[in-house]
């Protein structure tokens, strides 16, 4: 790849390499074997979440196009594999495209943020998009929290139950179509079959204990607060999708978790359309 202005970019970095992207491409370039052994399970882990999403509605992942053992150059740096997937076109904000993040554990949260978080943006601290919480997404992002918190709800029960993935550390986005865009499955863990055995056991490492250095789907950004007030509409979600999924039954463990957890009455609750 040469620099020229026509080549790709740089949209993000860290320790595996770069992620670049032409607009119609984005590349995960590794630097080492062992970043290029993880970016090649997250190539099978994006497979398997985009075959879960191909029937959801208004949730999408990057399709997935290809992983390469061929050394890569970029700005005269050498990279021994990449990972490529289609692009995905995010929202105007400030006169720069960037996708959302949908912050639900923190309503008032507004900012953009950079790979490298106690420093501003610039061309040596590529963003990670902006991240908005719930009082901010219709102003960033266009699309209702509401829907939003359903599509969120959704997608976890999709990759839970058809996927057969953990979601560890997973990034929920909106995009410049309003849909759910989910990103980076590089701390994903594929679920062994036994684990649905026990599914006691798989909420919690689920929710509470998380895998590898990623923490359980309930402490991270994207899980609604109990103050949210839009926590209903995550239930929602994960409920509809529930009666979707390829294992319903199993499925209802995760909402009887997140009923507990979040303080649902779910006697009291009215069906909303996602």
């Amino acid at each position: 790849m040469s620099s020229d202005p026509k080549s790709p970019v740089v949209i993000a970095a860290g320790g595996f390499g770069l992620i670049v992207s032409d607009g119609k491409v984005v590349t995960k370039l590794h630097h080492t074997a062992k970043s290029c052994k993880d970016g090649q399970a997250e190539f099978f882990k994006a497979r398997r979440v985009y075959e879960s999403f191909k029937d959801v509605r208004c949730v999408t992942t990057p399709k997935p196009l290809g992983f390469s053992m061929t050394e890569k150059a970029y700005n005269g740096k050498k990279f021994m594999c990449s990972f490529t997937m289609e692009a995905v076109r995010g929202v105007k904000i400030n006169g720069r495209e960037m996708l959302v993040h949908a912050v639900l554990s923190q309503p008032q949260f507004d900012k953009e943020i950079g790979q490298n978080q106690n420093k501003e943006v610039g061309p040596d601290n590529p963003t990670r998009g902006w991240h908005a919480g719930e009082k901010n997404l219709l102003a960033r992002a266009g699309v209702e929290p509401a829907k939003v918190a359903q599509r969120i709800g959704s997608a976890i029960v999709h990759m839970v139950m058809d996927a057969q993935i953990y979601p560890f550390d997973v990034e929920y986005l909106v995009g410049n179509k309003q849909s759910l865009v989910v990103l980076d499955f590089g701390m994903a863990e594929i679920i062994p079959l036994k684990d649905y055995a026990d599914m006691d056991s798989l909420v919690q490492k689920l929710f509470e204990v998380g895998g590898g250095d990623a923490v359980g789907i309930a402490d991270d950004i994207y899980y609604p607060s109990l103050e949210s007030e839009y926590k209903l509409d995550f239930y929602q979600g994960m409920k509809n999708a529930a009666a979707k999924c390829k294992m319903p039954e199993k499925a209802q463990y995760l909402l009887k978790y997140v009923a507990e957890d979040l303080g649902i009455d779910i006697q009291s609750m009215k069906r909303r359309k996602l």
